[in-house]
């Protein structure tokens, strides 16, 4: 099966944000041809990306930056991988889907802390702690009002949602392009001096405050609404 065929039946544009697609398309395809040829089952895939995405957590936490980086972005792909190969194979699964789903949740939270720990054990300064507590509380307070929302108000939700981006669709695509590109950036950080770390936990901070703003202003508009 040629790299054409695999992005064809198996590349699910909407999954993905922007920034990702320049990485998948030259990272993630040949890594799905191999696994095609191995023959290895997408929950396989899973797990070896879960193996190596512990083994770059470790290394943040040691703070030893490009070992880290690379098995991190090699994990992150791998993470693509796996839904690639079940769409292409049609061994999608609910189980599957799950599976790869609670991986990519939890080990992203955790890398949060892995970072925040390894910057502070480098740099032995308490406030960097801080700033990764407050940061980790503002995201994990943000998804859950999220969920929330969108369980109990989906379908006006939804609307509302898709009403805003074309009131200020320029400044919905900026944002949702500097959220996209954060998240791709935020392992990268540990190679950069303490300060330029520092405002970026600030930043990251101010974002997940907009991002909070956001969500309230729709579960606000949905529930006048229903």
């Amino acid at each position: 099966m040629k790299f054409g065929e695999i992005k064809k039946s198996g590349f699910v544009k909407e999954h993905y944000n922007y920034w990702n697609e320049i990485l998948y398309d030259y990272l993630a395809l040949p890594l799905v041809w191999v696994s095609i040829k191995l023959r290895l089952k997408p929950n396989i895939i899973t797990l070896i990306g879960l193996f190596i995405r512990l083994i770059s957590l470790y290394f943040y936490i040691v703070f030893l930056p490009f070992l880290a980086i690379f098995f991190f972005v090699l994990g992150y792909i791998l993470d693509a991988v796996d839904g690639i190969v079940a769409r292409v194979t049609n061994k999608c699964s609910r189980f599957g889907a799950l599976f790869d789903y609670h991986v990519d949740f939890v080990t992203r939270r955790i890398f949060y802390g892995a970072l925040t720990i390894g910057i502070f054990l480098k740099y032995n300064n308490p406030f960097i702690l801080i700033l990764g507590l407050v940061f980790v509380i503002f995201l994990l307070v943000r998804e859950v009002l999220y969920m929330g929302a969108e369980k109990r108000y989906k379908n006006e939700t939804n609307k509302r949602i898709a009403m805003l981006k074309g009131k200020f669709d320029l400044i919905s695509l900026s944002l949702k392009r500097i959220i996209e590109l954060n998240e791709i950036f935020f392992p990268f950080i540990v190679l950069f001096p303490f300060l330029v770390i520092e405002i970026y936990y600030f930043f990251n901070i101010l974002l997940e405050l907009v991002r909070f703003a956001y969500i309230m202003l729709i579960s606000y508009s949905a529930q006048n609404q229903s």
